[in-house]
């Protein structure tokens, strides 16, 4: 598959995969996946349940794309894992079949959010776990108000997200997600008195904030959960830290600007820059 923006695939390096892995990692260490029985909605390429199936019994990963799941069929041949098409308001599985659903940056992509929570119910057991995940409208709007992403039908809110998980779930938990030259996701300020949320300090020292989250990834139930993790975080190798290639491209730019190639270019470059000033004025 080809990267269109719409959906991640494994090709793509930075920031957004650091943000797609980790929430995959992240689920698979939150919660007990040993002998359960997987949903991974909106799966695209088959990544995520090709991670997941590391510990489920059984991996079902639907997309609406019939390219992306022929993709996944071919890249990830593995017994405890099929790839059907559907949707996020017609999933082909049977009522109170799967022990959890996972669903990461899927609800953005439509505006049929009533639907599909009532879908997601459908097919859960009982005492069945969704874990899932928005990106912060809210944050958006704080930090980068001329992004538009166009794929994206309908996002929401962090209290809009909450509210809808709470309709359709007794239980619900937030865990906040952003990047750090890496990518962290942490249980939430509201939360604190069963999760120990970090500080975010920044190096004036003149204030200290909780960690402010870019994405909400939540999980949902009508039951209690133990967690066997609150706090984890994704990062580059240190051979390729971001830090390590910024420094290692301002060495380049330093011996470039100290050899005398470019020492004798910058003698040269006075004399015209001069001329094209004195012939702008002159205009």
């Amino acid at each position: 598959m080809k990267f269109k923006g719409e959906r991640f695939i494994p090709s793509k390096s930075g920031m957004i995969a650091l943000q797609h892995y980790h929430r995959y990692e992240f689920a698979l260490h939150l919660i007990d996946f040993k002998g359960k029985t997987v949903l991974d909605i909106a799966c695209g390429e088959g990544y995520g349940a090709n991670i997941l199936a590391a510990q489920a019994k059984k991996i079902y990963g639907v997309d609406i794309s019939g390219e992306a799941i022929e993709s996944a069929k071919r890249s990830y041949k593995n017994e405890r894992i099929d790839f059907l098409l559907g949707n996020v308001v017609n999933i082909p599985l049977p009522d109170n079949s799967i022990d959890i659903v996972v669903s990461f940056e899927t609800i953005e992509h439509h505006n049929m959010h009533v639907e599909m929570m009532a879908e997601i119910k459908r097919v859960l057991k009982e005492d069945g776990v969704l874990v899932i995940s928005s990106p912060d409208k809210g944050y958006y709007e704080k930090y980068f108000p001329e992004f538009r992403n166009e794929f994206h039908v309908k996002e929401l809110y962090k209290h809009e997200f909450e509210s809808l998980l709470k309709k359709y779930f007794k239980k619900h938990y937030s865990f906040a997600q952003n990047n750090v030259f890496g990518s962290v996701i942490t249980g939430e300020a509201d939360y604190s008195d069963s999760f120990n949320m970090p500080l975010h300090f920044n190096k004036t020292r003149d204030t200290k904030v909780f960690f402010e989250p870019r994405f909400i990834v939540a999980v949902a139930s009508d039951r209690k959960i133990k967690f066997n993790i609150t706090t984890s975080f994704f990062t580059y190798s240190s051979e390729n830290d971001p830090f390590i290639e910024l420094e290692n491209k301002n060495k380049i730019i330093e011996n470039i600007q100290n050899s005398n190639t470019w020492k004798l270019m910058s003698i040269l470059r006075k004399p015209l820059d001069f001329l094209r000033r004195f012939t702008k004025n002159d205009l």
